[in-house]
Parts: C-alpha cells; sequence; structure tokens
C-alpha cells in the first residue's frame, strides 16, 4: 500500500486521502494538545516561560507517592507539597540556565543510581527497575531525567550554605533552646464580680435579646411513636415438619456423607431461620401496608392488632432522648424521627433490645414544630442570665486589660493586691512545656507554653479556660548549665534551620524574577485541589 501511495503520490486523489489521514490523525492524537495550547490550558503550573504539563505533574505525584512513599498522606496535602516543590525547582531551574548552572551526564548517572528504588537486591543499581517504573506511571524517560536535573540543581545551589559559620551564635542557640521559665498567675472567675445597679437596666436586657436572637432561639420539637416488634414473638410462628426436613436433606450438598439422623439437627435450624426470616418480612410488609393505607392511622390500634410495643415520644427535642430511655438503640430511633416529614413513617429497622435479641421498629411521626424566634416574655429569665453572665465578663475583662497595660512597669502580685486575689506560681517549664517538677498548674501550662516563651521578661497575657479567666506573667527566665551534647544538637538544629531559612530567602528573591501562575482549573481537571490562596513563600 505505501509502495501504491508513493507512485501516485502527485495524484489529487492520493493527496486528498493523505490530507483526510492527516486531519483524522491530529484528531485522534493531537487536538487536544492544540486545543489545550490555544486556551493557555497546557500546563498546570507556569514559572517565567517554563510550563509544567498535566502529564509532568501526574508524573511528579506519582514519584512522590512511590519513591517517597507517602500513600497514606492526605492527597491534597501531597498536591500541596508538590505544587511547591515544583514552583521551588523551576524557579531554581530557570535561574541555573542564566547562571549557566549545567549538570552532566555523569552526575546524572551517579544521582539516579543512588536512589534506593532502583537498586536491586544486592544494593546494585538496575536499569529494569527504572524502566518499569516509569512504564507503570506511563512517563518519558526524557521527562524524568529532566525533572531529575530540577532536583540536582536545587542540592547544588542549597550546598553553599553548609558552609556558614556558627561559632558565635551556638551557644546562644543553645542557651535559648534549654532555656526555661516559670509564671506567676491569678485567677479571675467573672461571677465574682459585681454589678452596679443600673437604672435603664431591663432596657439593657431587651436590647442584648435583639442583639442576640439567635442565641434563644427555640430548637425543633418532634412528637413521634415507636413500634417495637419481638422477634421472639413470631418464632412462636415457625413450624417445620417432617417432611420438609426430608426434602431438605435429599436437597442438602452433604447427603452422601452424612444419614439424615446426623444432619437432622443442622437442617432444622436453617430451616427455621429461614421460616422466621420469611415470616418476619411478611409481617413487617404487612404492619407498614397498613400504615401506608390509612392517612389517619390510629397507631393505637395498629400496635394493638400486631401485639407490638408502643411508645409515645412528646415535643422531643434532636439532643433529648430521656423519653426514650428503655431503648438501647434510641441514638438511632432520634436519627430516624429527625429526618422524616410530618405523618410520615419509617420502614422497619433491625437492632438488639436490651437482652441482646433481635427486634424490629419503625418511628411514626405525629407532629413537627420547628425551630422559630422565642418571644422575649418567654425567655426573659435565660435572656437575664445571659446578659448578667456577658457584663460580669467585660467587668473581669476591663481588669485583664488593665493590668496587661502596665505589666511591664508592675509585678502581676502588686496588681492582684489591688483588688485582694492570690497569686500562685508555677515551677519551671522548657518549650515544649514540660515542667521541671510535678506542678498542678500543667493543664494550664500545657495550653501557655508557646505564648510564654514569646513574652519578654514581667509580661503579660491572659487565658480563658472553662469559664475562668487566668493572668499570667513572666515569673522567672533560667538557663541551666549548658553540657557539650547539647551543643553538638543545637549547632545541628541550628544549622539546619539557617540553611532552610537562606535557600528561602533565595527562592523568594529569585520569585520576584520570574513570574508564577498556577492554573487551578486544570488541578480540579486532574481532581487535585488545593488552596487558590495559598501562600507559596
Amino acid at each position: 500500500m505505501l509502495e501504491t501511495i508513493r507512485k501516485y503520490s502527485h495524484s489529487p486523489i492520493v493527496k486528498g486521502v493523505l490530507i483526510i489521514l492527516a486531519f483524522t490523525f491530529l484528531f485522534f492524537f493531537g487536538i487536544t494538545d492544540v486545543i489545550r495550547k490555544f486556551t493557555g490550558n497546557d500546563y498546570v503550573i507556569k514559572v517565567g516561560n517554563t510550563k509544567i504539563s498535566p502529564i509532568e505533574f501526574k508524573m511528579e505525584k506519582a514519584r512522590k507517592t512511590n519513591l517517597m512513599q507517602k500513600k497514606d498522606i492526605d492527597d491534597k496535602k501531597i498536591t500541596t507539597e508538590l505544587v511547591h516543590q515544583l514552583i521551588w525547582e523551576t524557579i531554581i531551574n530557570t535561574a541555573s540556565k542564566d547562571y549557566g548552572l549545567i549538570v552532566s551526564d555523569g552526575t546524572m548517572k551517579k544521582y539516579i543510581g543512588s536512589m534506593s528504588a532502583f537498586r536491586d537486591a544486592n544494593g546494585r543499581f538496575n536499569p529494569n527497575l527504572l524502566r518499569g517504573f516509569l512504564r507503570k506511571i506511563q512517563v518519558p524517560e526524557e521527562m524524568f531525567l529532566e525533572s531529575s536535573k530540577r532536583e540536582i540543581k536545587t542540592a547544588i545551589l542549597k550546598a553553599p550554605f553548609a558552609g556558614v559559620s556558627l561559632t558565635s551564635e551556638v551557644q546562644l542557640y543553645a542557651e535559648a533552646k534549654n532555656e526555661q521559665r516559670s509564671i506567676c498567675l491569678v485567677e479571675l472567675d467573672p461571677k465574682d464580680f459585681e454589678i452596679i445597679k443600673d437604672p435603664s437596666e431591663e432596657e439593657n436586657i431587651k436590647d442584648f435579646f435583639l442583639e442576640h436572637r439567635e442565641d434563644f432561639m427555640i430548637a425543633e420539637t418532634r412528637s413521634f411513636d415507636v413500634l417495637e416488634m419481638q422477634e421472639l414473638e413470631l418464632e412462636k410462628k415457625v413450624v417445620i415438619t417432617d417432611d420438609e426436613l426430608r426434602d431438605a436433606y435429599e436437597m442438602s450438598p452433604s447427603r452422601d456423607e452424612a444419614s439424615f439422623d446426623d444432619l437432622k439437627k443442622d437442617l432444622e435450624a436453617d430451616l427455621r431461620r429461614e421460616k422466621l426470616e420469611s415470616i418476619t418480612n411478611e409481617f413487617s410488609r404487612n404492619i407498614e401496608d397498613d400504615l401506608i393505607a390509612d392517612s389517619n392511622v390510629d397507631i393505637e390500634k395498629i400496635a394493638k392488632k400486631y401485639k407490638l410495643k408502643l411508645v409515645r415520644v412528646k415535643d422531643a427535642e434532636i439532643d433529648n432522648d430521656k423519653s426514650l430511655a428503655e431503648f438501647p438503640y434510641k441514638k438511632d430511633i432520634m436519627n430516624v424521627a429527625f429526618t422524616l416529614d410530618e405523618g410520615a413513617d419509617s420502614s422497619f429497622s433491625e437492632s438488639l433490645d436490651k437482652n441482646k435479641k433481635r427486634v424490629l421498629w419503625l418511628v411514626h411521626v405525629q407532629s413537627i414544630t420547628p425551630k422559630h424566634n422565642a418571644e422575649y416574655e418567654k425567655v426573659a429569665d435565660a435572656v437575664k442570665n445571659s446578659w448578667t453572665r456577658a457584663v460580669k465578663h467585660n467587668l473581669a475583662m476591663d481588669v485583664v486589660n488593665e493590668w496587661i497595660s502596665k505589666g511591664a512597669e508592675k509585678k502581676l502580685s502588686q496588681l492582684a493586691k489591688s483588688i485582694k486575689k492570690k497569686v500562685d506560681r508555677t515551677s519551671l517549664f522548657n518549650r515544649e512545656g514540660k515542667c521541671v517538677e510535678k506542678s498542678k498548674f500543667e493543664n494550664i501550662i500545657n495550653k501557655i507554653y508557646t505564648d510564654a516563651f514569646k513574652l519578654d521578661r514581667n509580661g503579660i497575657n491572659y487565658i480563658e479556660i472553662d469559664g475562668k479567666i487566668f493572668v499570667y506573667q513572666i515569673d522567672n527566665i533560667y538557663t541551666p548549665k549548658i553540657e557539650p551534647k547539647d551543643l553538638a544538637e543545637a549547632y545541628k538544629s541550628l544549622a539546619s534551620d539557617i540553611r532552610e531559612d537562606m535557600y528561602q530567602e533565595l527562592i523568594g528573591y529569585l520569585s520576584k524574577e520570574y513570574k508564577v501562575n498556577i492554573n487551578h482549573e486544570m488541578l480540579k481537571q486532574n481532581n487535585e485541589e488545593i488552596d487558590s490562596n495559598i501562600d507559596l513563600f
């Protein structure tokens, strides 16, 4: 056929066929890429003029989940980390071209050969493992090599930071890291504050009600009936004849291996189970049909007809199931009752009663009172109590704010003395919140230790716990003797922190030169979503 086409290649007919073939090939194999380029959707990330295509993004995602073994991490988190990584590596790659940084073939070979995923049982590089990996994720070798080059260039540009001298800083860093602090604190209970009588108090309370009406909404209530059917009652209806047992034996696959008498007990249990299931289904279906047949159904009449247990619940709230205390599955009943419409019936559900016996039950909703605004007169006491709590809390906070404003000049003990409050002191604790000695204030320390290490000496702050306000001030700052092992650990930690900070500074600087765009539409098409307001640098 090819020979024929070549022979008649100047023929108008052959030219027409070739054009059709070209367009067909383009339509089936290339039209998607062409459309993406014209619509500007041929990339997921764009740094300057460099684009990370959808297939490259998928390849990098596969590498991250396979090579870095992060399959158990949340998919959105992996995507967010990957976006950061690709932006930074692409910036470095783009900048390295401008700076003349070239990665040799020898460096590439050594880098890829060092990856544990491509080594055999003897620790040697196995190219077949690499080829298998690329086939698995359906990525060309050139694309994989380009990705590896970006990683190498990132490592090369990071390398100079390793030589930063830390001799003068490490001692101070170690001391700060091992520093311990204690606080003195005062407990303020808003309930102890007295409200000065205001002639317009009632008016203030009404204004408070109007401002906080959502807090005094009357919750939705429902009145409903629960019908319960005991399986034990239905078991009495099960009758098994000898003929049925004989027929079951004839149909049994174990007939040739055991006698009728040997199998009789098991056969009877199986038949009893089948018949009970059939009777139960028919019984529940008849009850449901009776309920559907009559729009003004008489639940008591239904319960009496079928000998069902009936429990009537009046004006129940979703979080209050006290009237259903006798039911072990009361939460299930409430969930069903609060999903039905008024006058509706549920289907039968299966549960276990207090004796661990199977029961079937359904719910019929009699009436629904929707959530609605309360009239002031009906909730006046609740409004007044809430207003009182709010006013007392504000009075307590006035004291707290005054103390904070004076904290730099006065000790908390002096400030507390003015309102006759006792000052407590904690034991020393470190930057992780661990106390040097056992302390009754460990619960408070566990909540404020991070902030406590941000405060200057005599700095004051507060925290609210279980309705009480705890005002605390830095009492003692102690630095234990720095041992050689502490110094060594501090050096490693400081070196890592400084290198990372310098690297981030470099990335931030370079990012200003190369415009960064994220195509969120392409991320969504690939079922990859990240926060559109993500802070990239």
